[in-house]
Order: structure tokens, then C-alpha cells, then sequence
């Protein structure tokens, strides 16, 4: 999970993720990027949640607390299940960057339903959309991701090369240099 730990990208449903696949006893990494929403500063709603994080014991859990160079940032990507639970209603419509990172590195995405995110998981198949903003949402389409990885993979690759031609930086020089 990458970008600053906060409310409304679902910092709060991380801990139940990890304290489920603990008592799975499920061999699996966890990485968090838990840096802080304004100048490095937590509230005191992600504070909590962070705090039930430490407190867990899933033995590849990673909380890091700073934000990785470009070189680290794109290598988190390779192989990568990426979590962006976001708040539905305050992303049905904002562009996540990390969703677009994830995808134009062909790593699937978990995405809440009525996200922009989860407009993409429709369009290419690349990854799995929770029912609801909830923790028991994010365990169930991790399970999902999980056990359908090779087709969100194949869908992941797709969106990436069909992303990185929408996206590709000579449309903003050529909207910026036509009259």
C-alpha cells in the first residue's frame, strides 16, 4: 500500500487485513507505506490505526515510514498485489496516481466500488473491486486477487500499455503548444 497513510485511501482497514492473514498464519508480505498526510504529521484517526499496525505480528508485514525514491517507489510495483481501498465518494471521480503507478508497472489493484480505480479494474480486468468500504471488503478481494492472480496479471499488462499511450507526455506538450 503506497502513498501517505490517511483516512480517506484506507489507512484504517489495513490493520484487519494483517491481523487476518496473521491468524491465517498466511506466509505473506505486507508493505505499508505509512508517512504522514500533511509535513509528515498523522491525526489522530490514522494515528490509531497505525498504532493497531505496529501492534500486529504478521511475520512479513513492513511499515515504512518514508517516502521512497523514484528507483524504490517503481520496484515496490514488480509483482505486486497494490492496495487502494479509497473512500468511494471522495475518489468516484480523483485520478489515484498510485492506481495509475501500479498499472503502467502492470502490478494489479484492489479498488473500492465506485472509485475511479474501480472504473479501470472494469475496463482491463487488472485486478478485483470490494463490494463495500469496509475491512471485510479488502480481505475478501485480496483472497479474490489472490487466488485469480494470472488473469489480473494479463489484465494489468494490458491497462499498462493501453495507459501509457493515454498518458504519454507529448499529450500535455501537444494540448500546451497548439494554440
Amino acid at each position: 500500500m503506497a502513498g501517505a497513510a490517511r483516512i480517506n485511501k484506507g489507512i484504517a482497514l489495513i490493520p484487519d487485513l494483517a491481523m487476518e492473514l496473521e491468524r491465517r498464519t498466511r506466509s505473506i508480505d505486507l508493505l505499508v507505506q505509512v508517512t504522514g498526510k500533511r509535513g509528515g504529521q498523522q491525526g489522530r484517526w490514522e494515528a490509531f490505526a497505525l498504532e493497531r499496525l505496529q501492534n500486529c505480528r504478521l511475520q512479513g508485514l513492513q511499515l515504512d515510514p518514508t517516502a521512497p525514491d523514484r528507483a524504490e517507489y517503481e520496484r515496490r510495483f514488480r509483482g505486486a498485489l497494490v492496495l487502494t481501498p479509497y473512500d468511494p465518494v471522495k475518489f468516484s471521480d480523483n485520478v489515484s496516481g498510485v492506481a495509475l503507478d501500479a498499472l503502467l508497472n502492470a502490478a494489479p489493484i484492489v479498488a473500492t466500488a465506485g472509485s475511479w480505480q474501480a472504473g479501470l479494474v472494469e475496463r482491463f480486468g487488472c485486478g478485483v473491486i470490494m463490494e463495500r468500504w469496509d475491512s471485510a471488503s479488502l480481505i475478501k478481494a485480496v483472497d479474490e486477487a489472490l487466488a485469480r492472480w494470472s488473469d489480473i496479471s494479463l489484465g494489468a499488462v494490458a491497462a499498462a500499455t493501453q495507459l501509457a499511450v493515454e498518458h504519454h507526455p507529448l499529450h500535455l506538450a501537444r494540448a500546451v503548444m497548439d494554440p
